[in-house]
């Protein structure tokens, strides 16, 4: 158990590192004013549902935790909300630049997406994936190192 805290830790020290890294990269191309909510507001930690369809065709749900990275806003025009991690899932409608989210990783993804809840715009109150190309975070969330060895 401790070894898989570790790798969890691991695993979100780098994507933080890497959204750190995306922010100043963005930060320069655009002169989008937003209100970001307190980060306060939001937990560190949420559950998301899924079906699980078992060999025998019984369905389950299972719970995963997702963390909190921080509080971002959309830097294009157009950009689909998504139900899942994938361009070839359903638009959950479309957001645009300036519109305030709270950003979370969501571990079971591979690739390049973020989880949000979105706080202001056309999507308010909706969540969903976005690509994270189109996402700037702008009060990266304090991270704690848990790990004991």
């Amino acid at each position: 158990m401790k070894k898989f805290k570790k790798i969890i830790a691991m695993c979100m020290a780098t994507v933080m590192a890497m959204s750190v890294m995306c922010v100043g990269a963005f930060a320069a191309e655009t002169d989008v004013e937003i209100e970001v909510e307190n980060i306060q507001e939001f937990p560190e930690c949420i559950m998301i549902e899924r079906e699980v369809i078992a060999e025998d065709g019984s369905v389950s749900i299972a719970v995963d935790p997702i963390y909190l990275l921080g509080m971002g806003y959309i830097t294009g025009d157009g950009v689909n909300l998504r139900q899942g991690a994938s361009t070839s899932t359903a638009s959950k409608g479309l957001m645009y630049r300036g519109d305030a989210l709270a950003v979370y990783g969501d571990m079971r993804v591979t690739g390049p997406w973020y989880y949000v809840s979105v706080r202001s715009g056309n999507c308010n109150g909706k969540t969903g994936y976005v690509h994270m190309d189109y996402v700037t975070i702008v009060d990266p969330a304090k991270t704690v190192d848990t790990v004991t060895e």
